[in-house]
């Protein structure tokens, strides 16, 4: 099993044309996207792995799932699994949040690793939602996950619901992790795992229009909720929505699962995430027919 991995290794791939390209031209902040993962059961490009086997080295803390990992600024790859019951060849995690690229780019930096982006998929991502203002306490306070147990906190300033690998909810303080001063920003975000049998295309992703996944979250206005109700008196006891929630009798739970207004919306999250999903595809495509063009034409 094989890492490649270094300075020079990254040098050399900002200083390539295409890429050189995408972090001129194809960069935008506020893509709703914190991580995106690519798959393909073909193995990346001849000229890719010609370049990535020059920093070839025995990988000392190999990974569970492929025998080759490439780590770099630009992206994450993997190829050729370790066990035959994985039909992806190769795998590719881009975070076009944090790279600040548009959808161009990020389709760019897929055409420069594989030769046929009509037999790229997308595996899982992550949606996110930043809200200014609020504290990680006050959003945790008002969260409402369903099918899922109490929130955990790391170090006070991160809170996750959910299993690591899986469809979890991740709500942390975005302004520290940034060194951002004198700023409240806290960021929520939810990963969206995909079947392996169901996986959309670039085409099928890049046509989503709302969230997959953050939809499924409401954050609720908890001082709005009356005090002598069941669930007022479980949250002034518990401290938050989740903890309150799990503390009630399943007959309760039923009914106010069915009797959404009892829950006051404090942010729409699901439309947040839309909102700013349009804004970032609009960087790069106006319309479904343009997207299937510049696809077919990379």
């Amino acid at each position: 099993m094989y890492i490649y991995k270094s300075r020079t290794l990254d040098m050399l791939l900002s200083s390539i044309y295409t890429v050189r390209e995408v972090y001129k031209k194809q960069r935008v902040e506020g893509c709703p996207y914190d991580g995106i993962a690519f798959c393909s059961t073909a193995l990346p490009k001849t000229s890719f792995l010609a370049l990535a086997d020059r920093f070839k080295r025995p990988n000392k803390k190999p990974s569970s799932y492929y025998q080759h990992v490439l780590l770099s600024n630009l992206f994450h790859v993997y190829w050729i699994p370790v066990t035959c019951n994985n039909k992806w060849t190769t795998m590719v995690r881009i975070n076009p949040n944090k790279q600040q690229l548009t959808p161009q780019g990020v389709l760019d930096l897929l055409a420069y690793v594989f030769e046929d982006l009509s037999q790229v998929y997308v595996a899982s991502f992550d949606e996110k939602v930043d809200l200014e203002n609020m504290t990680v306490d006050e959003v945790v306070k008002g969260l409402k996950i369903p099918h899922s147990r109490s929130m955990q906190d790391y170090a006070d300033t991160t809170y996750y619901s959910g299993k690591r690998g899986g469809q979890q909810t991740k709500v942390y303080d975005k302004a520290k992790e940034a060194g951002i001063e004198n700023k409240v920003i806290t960021r929520i975000e939810k990963t969206k795992k995909m079947d392996s049998s169901k996986r959309p295309t670039l085409i099928e992703f890049f046509s989503y229009s709302s969230s997959q996944a953050i939809a499924k979250l409401k954050l609720i206005d908890v001082d709005k909720i009356d005090k002598r109700t069941t669930i007022g008196k479980h949250i002034s006891k518990y401290d938050t929505l989740k903890e309150a929630e799990l503390h009630m009798s399943p007959s309760v739970k039923e009914k106010y699962r069915k009797q959404s207004k009892l829950y006051p919306t404090l942010i729409d999250l699901e439309s947040e995430f839309a909102a700013q999903l349009k804004k970032w595809k609009k960087t790069s495509f106006k319309n479904h027919r343009e997207l299937k063009r510049k696809i077919a034409h990379l």
